[in-house]
């Protein structure tokens, strides 16, 4: 094992800087936990709206299908009548 005593002042340097230090390490995770809060507080309203627009696109797509489906489709009718086409009796 070395004595302190026979290292120059440039290898005690460069001994001591070696690694990080359990508190720097903790520093570190904490500014970048911090930021990446910060992100996630400023995503979370857009994800909303993304999700919002994507229903309506949806429930758009759905109302354009069926409208163009709804008059080749054969609809039962009552008793005692002719089949209609396109419209919904009940």
């Amino acid at each position: 094992m070395e004595n302190r005593t026979t290292l120059t002042p440039a290898q005690r340097r460069r001994r001591r800087q070696r690694g990080m230090t359990l508190i720097e390490i903790m520093i570190v995770v904490g500014i970048i936990a911090m930021i990446a809060g910060g992100v996630a507080v400023a995503l979370v309203p857009q994800l909303e709206k993304a999700r919002v627009k994507t229903t309506k696109t949806d429930a758009q797509a759905l109302r354009s299908a069926v409208t163009c489906t709804l008059p080749t489709i054969p609809v039962a009718a009552p008793r005692g009548r002719k089949p209609h086409r396109g419209t919904l009796s009940r």
